[in-house]
């Protein structure tokens, strides 16, 4: 199984990144390190929640700060969206 990200996803992804990392590098390697284990995880697990978005489902990454958007089609995972928890988005 394969697990790839959707451009938008990826981009927040490196938003984030981007972001934390003028504040502290190594903070920021270790949230975006979460937030690939919580992506790999996704390849040949059970299903999370449902999403909001019909095919879409949900799952809460390690740090607890971000939600991955996901949908399934055979064997591969397609991250589609990253979340911020704190946006008041919820499960």
């Amino acid at each position: 199984m394969a697990v790839s990200w959707a451009r938008a996803a990826y981009m927040r992804r490196a938003e984030l990144f981007l972001r934390l990392a003028t504040i502290d590098p190594a903070a920021a390697r270790r949230q975006d390190d979460y937030i690939e284990r919580a992506a790999d995880m996704l390849d040949g697990v059970v299903t999370y929640k449902r999403g909001s978005v019909p095919g879409t489902y949900v799952c809460p990454c390690n740090d607890g700060k971000h939600v991955l958007v996901y949908s399934r089609e055979g064997d591969s995972v397609r991250v589609v969206s990253l979340i911020s928890s704190s946006s008041g988005w919820t499960l």
